[in-house]
């Protein structure tokens, strides 16, 4: 028998019998996710994440199965992430899928989270060369969809207490370029929006020069709270930044720059700003706010300087400008 009678044999049998193929490299695949001891593969990955965060994140989850399409993953149930960095966190389900590129000595893939928050968040990761750094720099693709900001809030409030905790559903849309060290600062572009924005009245301390008092403020009802702006350099570039709708009692626009620093362990470090304020008053919401606007009016002559009067109420257009988030700003013209 010469080579292509062999190889015609081989033909044949893919041609003839890919059926009784399929079904058998099939029947392997399925009886070794049956028969798979998850339950070790299950407690190998808790023991590893707590060995490889040197004690300080503790993964627990009740369930544990694999799937084969559309791409090779893991799936995670009832999961729960104790760590020294944030309040514990529980899931519903994470699911992480390696892209073909990880196999092969580039960390890549997918984490899936549902159930967070009453929502879901994905991030995407890969290797990147966008910083031009010595070590190696990870790209990040970070989307939240349908998040509760009350129960957002909530969480945050756990490890740092918040003034408020507001209601709505929050959406984000970003990709950044990080350098994992924080030797040089992120890059990228973030898309953030809260629908249904609704804040509860609270008391708030009002800075006015070296003077710091206690106001008291409204509910708020805001139908879209959006920010759409770069990261580069320690800078948070606000394109376009827009607080409620016309119909609101409060809306209007901010757009400007608001400058931090990302420390190493991932800290957020917040410095001053720069920013251009329009903003727009109803006569309701302006009656309920008379003490706070007096008080607001009076502050380096902003009602005379920056206070219009609009078709619905009053409206303040001015730039504000701070070293820092614990110093009164400095009022200039917009």
């Amino acid at each position: 028998m010469n080579v292509s009678q062999i190889l015609q044999s081989i033909i044949n049998v893919f041609k003839f019998h890919k059926k009784k193929i399929l079904f058998f490299f099939g029947s392997i695949s399925l009886g070794t996710l049956i028969l798979f001891p998850y339950d070790d593969l299950s407690d190998y990955i808790t023991q590893q994440v707590t060995q490889q965060t040197q004690s300080n994140v503790y993964l627990q989850f009740d369930g544990l199965s694999f799937g084969l399409m559309p791409q090779l993953g893991v799936k995670m149930e009832n999961v729960l992430v104790e760590s020294i960095y944030a309040p514990t966190l529980a899931v519903k389900t994470l699911g992480f899928a390696p892209k073909v590129s990880s196999f092969i000595g580039s960390a890549a893939g997918k984490i899936v989270a549902y159930g967070i928050f009453k929502g879901e968040a994905s991030v995407e990761f890969s290797p990147s060369n966008e910083l031009k750094i010595d070590n190696e720099e990870v790209g990040l693709e970070v989307s939240l969809e349908d998040v509760d900001l009350k129960e957002l809030t909530k969480y945050i409030s756990e490890s740092k207490p918040l003034p408020i905790t507001m209601n709505g559903t929050t959406q984000l849309d970003s990709h950044f370029f990080i350098d994992p060290k924080f030797k040089k600062q992120p890059k990228g572009d973030i898309n953030f929006q809260v629908k249904n924005l609704d804040i509860p009245s609270s008391i708030i301390p009002l800075r006015m020069g070296a003077a710091v008092m206690s106001m008291s403020l409204p509910a708020l009802k805001l139908s879209e709270l959006k920010i759409e702006g770069n990261l580069n350099d320690g800078k948070l570039f606000i394109r376009e930044g827009k607080i409620g709708e016309t119909k609101d009692d409060l809306y209007g626009t901010v757009t400007g720059d608001v400058f931090f620093q990302m420390a190493p362990g991932g800290r957020f470090l917040p410095a001053g700003y720069d920013l251009k304020v329009n903003l727009n008053i109803s006569e309701n919401l302006q009656r309920q706010l008379k003490l706070f606007l007096s008080v607001l009016d009076m502050h380096e002559g902003i009602g005379d300087k920056y206070k219009f009067k609009s078709l619905r109420g009053i409206r303040y257009s001015m730039g504000l400008r701070a070293r820092d988030f614990n110093s009164a700003p400095q009022i200039k013209p917009y």
